[in-house]
């Protein structure tokens, strides 16, 4: 498929079209949409004659000629191509480098079809122990972790029964998209914080906004401490949080003993313990995404995918199988030395634990050691931020680069 955009918006135009005549067959539910769309991503060969690439160099040479005059930028992907649009559902083409999807579920229904590339796929469960429809804490738990590679269908579902992350290993990765708009009043996305918390990312509350800029201002001309303690002693679990993560680089100037009582007073709040673990382990998982952006190797990034997102090692070696085959043993260990050569990893333990660290892991992934010696490393919180339970090790303060 290289004759130029008109040809992939015809393509994006049968799409459509098969969608469109499937579901009118169904009784319209959405979920027979995700049903009429995973048949459709499934059953289109032209689908596989898609030449990324090539996309990429006729979009940049020729403009907006041929294309949907329908196109908008989100975060959602490095580059969405929009190939169809009706009034309920849209076609996409979506091309990935360092753009990741964080744990969530989904306002829409519909499929994806993997185009080129390949990604790690996790399914997750929210067991949720109590909040509202915009903001829960509770655990996440794993269901299923697989390798995606080109030609792979999967079925997205509203709400909870789709809570998942796809972390794209080549660059670029790409992807075809086929989501409905079928949106009901009061419908969201929620996106899972650090295992511990379902949180309503579109949501806006814009008095608590000047709130938090007021303490920001009180920061900027005397101690911050006596209004933060009264504001955090008041809020609710979603205030908490949207308080804390604003109010960050207030609180890493505090100096430790004011540090260490705004931990307290967090944590004398009932949903306290998740909200403060969600947000550690939320700073650890962006460090680990900004280290993604210098990596390059495939097999270094599939590493990194299932140190971000399989919070059970148990799962791992099995992963590693199917990624390599027979190849493993050979493979591994420059991959890890890519990877914990990285300089994040001296900032959270000394050079001798990662060293350590990543010879156990070696060992663990080429059919020696276990789960357990890597479970009880220094680096533990930080090769498992999702992980359900506390560790022994609590993660110390990491900063920003």
């Amino acid at each position: 498929m290289n004759r130029g955009p008109d040809r992939l918006m015809r393509l994006g135009e049968t799409i459509g079209a098969a969608v469109r005549e499937s579901f009118a067959r169904s009784p319209g539910r959405r979920e027979d949409f995700t049903d009429c769309a995973e048949q459709v991503l499934s059953t289109t060969p032209e689908v596989a004659e898609i030449q990324p690439r090539k996309v990429l160099e006729l979009l940049a040479s020729q403009g907006s000629s041929g294309i949907a005059p329908m196109q908008f930028q989100s975060r959602f992907s490095d580059l969405q191509l929009m190939l169809h649009v009706e009034d309920d559902f849209i076609v996409q083409l979506l091309f990935w480098t360092n753009a990741t999807t964080s744990v969530h579920d989904h306002f829409f229904a519909g499929a994806f079809r993997v185009v080129e590339g390949s990604s790690l796929h996790c399914n997750y469960a929210f067991e949720r122990e109590g909040g509202t429809q915009g903001f829960g804490w509770g655990r996440l738990a794993l269901r299923e972790a697989e390798l995606l590679a080109a030609g792979d269908v999967r079925r997205v579902c509203f709400g909870p029964s789709t809570i998942h992350s796809v972390f794209h290993l080549e660059i670029p990765s790409v992807s075809l998209l086929v989501a409905s708009s079928l949106v009901r009043p009061g419908e969201r996305q929620l996106e899972y914080s650090g295992g511990r918390l379902a949180i309503d990312m579109a949501k806006t509350d814009h008095f608590l906004t000047k709130r938090i800029q007021a303490l920001k201002i009180l920061a900027t001309s005397g101690p911050l401490m006596p209004h933060l303690e009264g504001f955090l002693g008041g809020a609710d679990a979603q205030i908490l949080h949207s308080a804390l993560v604003a109010l960050d680089p207030e609180i890493a100037r505090l100096d430790p003993i004011a540090q260490a009582r705004v931990e307290e007073v967090v944590l004398g709040h009932p949903q306290g313990g998740a909200v403060l673990g969600a947000i550690r382990a939320e700073k650890i998982v962006s460090r680990l995404m900004q280290m993604r952006r210098r990596i390059q190797d495939p097999l270094a990034r599939f590493l990194l995918a299932m140190i971000i997102n399989v919070p059970e090692p148990e799962r791992w070696p099995e992963l590693v199988a199917r990624r390599l085959g027979a190849g493993a043993p050979a493979a591994i260990r420059p991959a890890l030395a890519t990877l914990f050569g990285d300089q994040f990893w001296t900032l959270v333990g000394s050079e001798r634990d990662v060293e350590t660290f990543a010879a156990s892991l070696g060992d663990y992934l080429t059919g020696g050691g276990t789960p357990e010696r890597l479970r009880h490393s220094p680096l533990a919180p930080y090769v498992f931020p999702l992980a359900p339970a506390p560790l022994a090790t609590e993660p110390k303060a990491v900063g920003t680069a």
